[in-house]
Order: structure tokens, then sequence, then C-alpha cells
């Protein structure tokens, strides 16, 4: 009989997923659940979270989620007691969202049961892949000119600036998208004891940026082939100093790509480091950008802001 419960509440999970137990709604919030393991009170299931199940800006649809949580956990509940309980308290907690895409380990588990009450605890946790980091090699490795990403990528350009002489240092981000358009960017001072922590800092706050902006396809490209080697170590052994530093932000990303170009590259991440080290007033460049800025725009060839 044991068995048998276990069995029945695998079927009619699936059955769910695949619409021929469920209503349209219901469907579509269980599109694709695999299930992976189950005995007794317990089922654990992936998922890639599907367009239909998202809402506007690409996250899982808190309704959905619901669904899924409120479906597993009941078939958690019938392994064990062979029958269906409807839900009379039902709480959830939200550490962060999932994309379209992204996959999802789902587990429910039967925390106590007696009588005629039982509770559950359902989590989900994203999987975890492994961070694909290539050392790109595009044009711009060797022209020192500016090449704009594929479709789909943003490239992150950083730099930064330190004065010897005073030990002040300044970090600045550009982030442009396939059209050359400007995207986001950040200037600031920093905290460094050297020009190499300086750049270290610098792309480590880019990737960070980047990460908030839920980008997920980057290239994040640098002058300096320390910081580069500290990311890829595909150049040799990476710095003790600065290597935690940049590696801590590579595991945002799913796909991160890695260019060490010529300082004429770097411009305008160059342009935005040098400027705040020297607190000039940049609150609204990416709106009213000074014609310095402009000028290296225009070298590397890109639209620039009117």
């Amino acid at each position: 009989m044991e068995d048998d419960s276990v069995q029945i509440s695998q079927k009619w999970l699936l059955g769910l997923s695949e619409g021929t137990l469920s209503h349209q709604l219901e469907a579509i919030a269980m599109e694709g659940l695999q299930i992976l393991h189950s005995q007794k009170g317990f089922i654990r299931c992936n998922f890639v979270v599907p367009s239909r199940a998202s809402d506007a800006d690409g996250n899982w649809h808190v309704g959905a989620m619901a669904t899924l949580i409120d479906d597993v956990g009941a078939a958690a509940i019938y392994s064990l007691v062979n029958h269906v309980k409807a839900s009379l308290d039902f709480s959830i907690s939200f550490y962060s969202t999932a994309k379209i895409g992204e996959e999802v380990e789902i587990e429910a588990k039967v925390e106590a049961n007696k009588g005629k009450l039982s509770h559950v605890l359902v989590e989900f946790r994203k999987v975890k892949k492994a961070v694909k980091i290539d050392l790109n090699r595009d044009d711009s490795v060797n022209s020192g000119k500016w090449k704009s990403p594929d479709l789909d990528w943003v490239k992150i350009s950083c730099d930064g600036s330190f004065d010897p002489k005073n030990g002040e240092a300044a970090i600045g981000i550009v982030i442009r998208d396939y059209q050359g358009q400007l995207v986001d960017r950040l200037g600031k001072k920093v905290q460094a004891d050297e020009a190499l922590m300086t750049k270290a800092l610098a792309v480590r706050e880019g990737l960070k940026l980047a990460a908030r902006k839920n980008f997920s396809r980057v290239i994040v490209e640098n002058d300096s082939a320390g910081v580069v080697q500290d990311l890829t170590g595909s150049l040799g052994t990476s710095a003790w100093k600065t290597a935690p530093v940049v590696r801590e932000t590579v595991k945002l990303f799913a796909d991160l790509k890695v260019s060490l170009v010529k300082r004429q590259a770097n411009g305008a991440a160059d342009w935005v480091a040098r400027q705040h080290n020297m607190e000039m007033d940049l609150s609204d460049w990416i709106n009213r950008p000074p014609s310095s800025l402009v000028f290296i725009l225009s070298k590397d060839g890109l639209p620039c802001p009117h």
C-alpha cells in the first residue's frame, strides 16, 4: 500500500503537469515538471520556468509559483496518508526571484502528521550551473577601438584611476548593448592602495551592477592583463591580493566573457574614472554628456546620447 500511495501521487502530479487532470491555468503553472525522487512523505522535482508562467518582467509569476507549491505539497501528503487533504493555512516566504528558463529544484517534505492535520514544507532552490568564463577575443583587442557585443549580450567597460601622489582612487563603469547604446553607468570614489587594485574594484562593481540589472550574458573588458588574469586564470597565476576581489562576482553569471583590450578601446570607462577622481559633477552625464565624452563615443563609431 505504501508503494501504491507514492505511485498514485506521482501519477497525479504528472497528470497535472501534462494537462490531463487539471484546468488550463494549473497546467500552465505545472508545465514541464519532472519528478526526480519520491518516497513516503517526500518528493523532489525539477522545474524550468516556462514563459507562459511569467509576469511582465520575465519573473516567475507568484500565482504560478503558489499553485506549484500547493500541488507538490499535496502530493507529498498523499504519498504518506493515502488521501487528499485541503489546505487550511498557506504561507510563502520569498528570498529571490527566478527568470524564464531558469532551472529550479523543488522539495516537499511532510514534517508533521497528526490526525486530520499535516504540515508540509516546500522549498524551491535555483539549480546552480557551472560558470562559463571565456577569454573573449575580438577586433578591439588589436584595433584599439570599442566593438559592440552580439545580440542579447551587454558589454561592461571598466577602468580605475589611481593618483599615487595623494592616494585618491576612483572607478568608472560603462555598460552598452549590442547597438552601442548606453544602458547604465557608475562612477565613484573607492579605497585602494595601488592602480591594479583600483582596476580590480572597477570590474567587481561593474559585474555587480550588471547582476542588479538582471543581465545574464555579459562581456567585461579591461585594459589590465593582471585583472583579466585574475578573472580567467588564462594568463598565468592569479594575484593573491586582487584575484579574490574579482572572483567573488563571477558566480553571479551563467555566461561570462572577459576581454583584454587596449587602453584606447576602454576610453569611456577611463574618462568616467578620471572625472570622479577629480570630483567632477557627473550627475546627468547620460542625458547631457560633456563634449569630451561625446568625442570618445564618436571616435568609437557609436551612437551618442543627445
